[in-house]
């Protein structure tokens, strides 16, 4: 009976609380929501998360051996270890002959290590390689080389750097062989004046020393920043345009270059600078026998007039010139040494230049030709006059 009478009290007790709650709170309801405070603490059933050691890299004989190490290589990884057991082979010699595989071998390895050390300890019924690299190339350089197949693939590359004037390019060149690169893109800064206006300082290196597959690392180094140079760029491109223009008023063939040469020569007080760039020669009037030698060439190309450049010496000095069509046949044109000596454009026959040298049975011969007999026609004649310091 008194458990009766407790339970009825309790009972009723609660039924009072609640009404006075409701009394409180007379316009809402009570209602009972998850806690959804961002730091709250939840229990879980679920285990927590733990991760998991990286897999332990194995080999069983050299070749493998040799791809874990490539591996180690290609991502940068200054400290691994490699666990052997079951070895097909002499352990000790395959070490120092991967060494050397790395070194003077393999491309990548040659390219991005300064130092490889391997070391072995037993363990466990087998061996542990500890693998030890120092390197001279970052993780991010070693990703950025770009596999091409042949020489010939991988100098059009080099090209496409260079007119981007990009500060460097690194190459995997499959079927390497042998050639100077370096004089290749100095060759072609040569021919195309209008495409690389400043000429850079060119590095090329090539690792490793031999094979048939090698990387080719090449630095462009330019005395302005990328921003200054397409502006310099721009600049160049506008007086070439304007040059272009001005010479094509020319009737012939001299004509055209003495109008080139007037152009040049009266817009600055011409100077020399053995280092002067094709941007300098055009907007400063500061040039050099090889900077003016490739504007004319690249002018006469433009313009019809059909010219070569020549390398030789002047006075025992490299120096560079062109050889060009005109009605009296091909003549010697040097617009450099005129320019300095304030005198005229001249066109000199090969006897004319004494003080130069160059081979001549790769440029063609530039000789006095023999009279016109009295039988040719007067306008014929005429066609042949040359005008003297035209423009």
């Amino acid at each position: 009976m008194k458990r009766w009478i407790l339970f009825i009290l309790f009972v009723h007790l609660c039924a009072v609380l609640l009404a006075g709650c409701g009394r409180l709170y007379p316009d809402e309801s009570l209602s009972v929501k998850e806690h959804n405070a961002p730091f709250a603490f939840r229990e879980t059933t679920a285990a927590p998360t733990e991760t998991a050691d990286p897999p332990m890299l194995t080999a069983s004989n050299y070749y493998e051996l040799r791809s874990v190490m490539r591996s180690f290589v290609s991502d940068g990884v200054e400290h691994g270890e490699v666990f052997v057991r079951s070895y097909s082979g002499n352990l000790e010699d395959d070490l120092k002959k991967l060494i050397r595989y790395l070194t003077e071998e393999d491309p990548v390895s040659a390219y991005a290590t300064d130092y490889i050390s391997c070391e072995r300890m037993g363990m466990d019924g087998g061996w542990m390689v500890s693998v030890n690299a120092v390197y001279r190339r970052s993780a991010g350089e070693i990703r950025e080389i770009q596999p091409v197949r042949g020489s010939e693939e991988a100098l059009s590359r080099m090209l496409g750097a260079l007119r981007r004037q990009a500060s460097s390019i690194t190459l995997q060149v499959s079927g390497y062989s042998d050639g100077n690169f370096a004089a290749q893109l100095r060759q072609y800064i040569l021919y195309h004046p209008d495409e690389v206006i400043i000429e850079p300082q060119i590095s090329v290196s090539v690792y490793p020393d031999s094979g048939l597959v090698r990387v080719v690392e090449v630095h462009f180094v330019y005395p302005e920043d990328r921003e200054t140079l397409r502006g310099m760029r721009t600049e160049a491109e506008a007086v070439l345009d304007s040059a272009f223009h001005y010479i094509d008023y020319g009737r012939t063939d001299q004509q055209k270059l003495r109008l080139l040469f007037t152009y040049l020569t009266t817009r600055f007080s011409y100077r020399e600078d053995e280092t002067a760039s094709v941007y300098s020669l055009l907007c400063g009037g500061i040039g050099s026998s090889r900077t003016a030698a490739s504007v004319v060439r690249l002018l006469c190309e433009k313009t019809g007039v059909a010219a070569t450049m020549v390398e030789g010496t002047r006075e025992g000095k490299t120096w560079y010139w062109n050889i060009v069509s005109t009605a009296d046949g091909f003549r010697h044109v040097d617009l450099h040494a005129d320019a300095l000596s304030d005198g005229p454009l001249t066109f000199r026959t090969d006897a004319e230049m004494s003080a130069y040298t160059w081979e001549r049975a790769a440029c063609p011969a530039c000789v006095e030709q023999p009279p016109e007999e009295e039988s040719g026609t007067e306008e014929t004649a005429s066609e042949n006059e040359i005008p003297q310091n035209q423009g």
